[in-house]
This record gives structure tokens, sequence and C-alpha cells, in this order.
């Protein structure tokens, strides 16, 4: 049996009271878990702001666009600010045929993400 885990990897750092989920690698349905586990989880303690970096990300598939719309709307409920780092055509792409590039709150950069939001430590290397 093929560990999902092999697939992806997700990280968190803090920049004060800012969170960064870094993602890499594939999101599909056979590693959304862990994906899911990191970016609700953290939305759950309600923070001020969620970053969700996909600049890793080599294949999005529709579960992850799924987790996606879930964190927009768990963020909405919370009034935490949430924005989303899409850089490769790989996760764009899908995210502009599905609609989703007007809805959420996506930028090139994890500079442009952080911009405006609580001021923490310097950006992660």
């Amino acid at each position: 049996m093929l560990d999902p885990n092999e697939h992806i990897t997700v990280t968190r750092s803090d920049l004060g009271p800012v969170a960064v989920v870094h993602v890499s690698g594939e999101v599909d349905i056979s590693t959304i878990d862990t994906m899911s586990e990191y970016v609700l989880d953290h939305l759950a303690q309600t923070p001020p702001a969620l970053v969700i970096d996909l600049s890793g990300v080599v294949f999005m598939g529709s579960a992850g666009l799924g987790l996606l719309i879930e964190a927009h709307q768990q963020a909405d409920r919370t009034a935490t600010t949430l924005r989303i780092v899409a850089t490769s055509p790989p996760v764009l792409r899908p995210l502009e045929i599905s609609g989703l590039l007007d809805l959420l709150p996506v930028r090139r950069t994890l500079t442009e993400a952080l911009e405006g939001l609580p001021k923490g430590s310097s950006l992660p290397r």
C-alpha cells in the first residue's frame, strides 16, 4: 500500500500572530487529510490570520479545491483573514477553471500574502 505522506509535505511556521501553512507535493484525495489536519485544526483556534502557501504544490486535485473552499468558509465564520499563495500552473489553472480564482484571496508571493497582516517575526527561510 502506498503511503500518502510520501507525496505531500505540510509544515507550519508562525510569524507572530500569523500562521503560514506550507504545502508541497501533490494535493489529491489520497493526501488531503494531511493538509486538512494543518489547515482546519489551525482555523478552529480562530487565529487572526492564516496563509496557505501552495507555491511548492505540483498537482492540485478537486479534493484540494474543496479544502480551500472549506477553509475560506471557516475563516469567514471566525473573522480570520485567509490568504492563499499560488504561483504555479498546476495550482492556478484548477483555481481559474473552477472560478475559485475570483472567489478566494489568492496572492502570487508569500510577501504579497503577508502584506497588511499583523506584524511578527521575519519571513521563514
